[in-house]
């Protein structure tokens, strides 16, 4: 079980990510979706609590916005928000275009500015969901049960593609997003997968990082910090991820088993120091996987490469996805 020093250390964790992304939306309101722009942002007392993070967006080679638009896609009548940046090229001309698939308790507002930066050095455009019950998103329609991933990786992802005519995506996944960037990309075409953090079975590192994140959910403030992003689907969205991951009949989740389907290439990243996780998940990746993979563990980096360790993660992204553009 996890012990009390591992819970504060996961719960700063969980603060730290959170506070780089407002800090981001501090310095430009205008990206936030518009369900949470009506909430947050137009309430003055809420622009000048988020001001003191201008702090932070400033150590942390914020990338401006390149021209974007967020909207609304219905999928088997659910809502499903996303943010499309161009880059100068439409989502729609069979170009590869990087889509990215949030953590487990993330949205599109949480990647901060990385899917920016990343756009600006590949010339990619880019494709930034939530899915249901996340962020800007209508809520999810059924309990989730041991093929919660297969849903989205073969179901969701799928359709929304085909919505936004995405025939060539190169899938940037985190956490539970890159178990689904995995899951999809055995079975459907995709030019290659870059996972953050993924998970492809349960380890007992995993289940105490969702002990202490329970921890961290009993503070008033951090669920107010996450509020800011799930609005009224804050508690219900925190509950299906920790009821899921910690119960019993989750225990022997395991999609190795999936993996032999993949032939894209693949670029695998996980912090050394990952709260949720361990070398493990990427071993069983790179022995899995039928076509190339690259595996990058990080130093001194938790389980957010993109934000704890940004400008070696970009590089190395940027690295990965130049060869697949030629």
């Amino acid at each position: 079980m996890v012990n009390s020093c591992g819970a504060l250390a996961i719960q700063r964790s969980l603060i730290f990510e959170l506070l780089h992304s407002f800090a981001w939306f501090s310095r430009y309101p205008s990206t936030l979706p518009p369900t949470i722009l009506g909430r947050s942002i137009r309430n003055s007392h809420h622009v000048r609590e988020s001001c003191w993070f201008e702090t932070v967006a400033s150590q942390n080679n914020v990338t401006p916005p390149l021209a974007d638009q967020t909207i609304t896609i219905w999928l088997d009548g659910v809502s499903i928000q996303a943010r499309q940046i161009s880059g100068g090229t439409e989502l729609s001309d069979g170009k590869p275009v990087l889509v990215f698939l949030h953590e487990g308790l993330g949205c599109i507002g949480m990647w901060k500015d990385f899917p920016d930066a990343l756009v600006a050095a590949t010339g990619c455009p880019a494709l930034i969901y939530d899915r249901p019950g996340h962020g800007g998103s209508g809520p999810e329609t059924k309990a989730r049960d041991t093929r919660f991933f297969e849903n989205e990786a073969y179901d969701i992802l799928p359709a929304l593609l085909a919505h936004c005519g995405v025939s060539n995506p190169i899938l940037v996944g985190h956490s539970d997003g890159g178990t689904i960037a995995l899951l999809h990309a055995g079975s459907n075409p995709v030019l290659g997968v870059i996972t953050e953090a993924a998970h492809v079975f349960v380890e007992e590192e995993s289940l105490d990082g969702v002990t202490a994140a329970e921890q961290a959910w009993k503070d008033h403030n951090f669920r107010k910090r996450l509020a800011r992003y799930h609005g009224d689907g804050t508690t219900a969205m925190f509950r299906a991820w920790a009821d899921m991951w910690s119960a019993d009949w989750f225990r022997d989740w395991n999609i190795e088993a999936a993996l032999p389907s993949i032939t894209c290439p693949v670029l695998a990243i996980q912090g050394k120091d990952d709260e949720y996780g361990t070398e493990a998940q990427i071993t069983a990746i790179t022995q899995g996987a039928a076509g190339s993979v690259e595996h990058m563990m990080v130093p001194n980096c938790g389980h957010a490469p993109h934000i704890q360790a940004r400008d070696i993660v970009l590089s190395r992204m940027v690295d990965f996805i130049q060869p697949l553009l030629d």
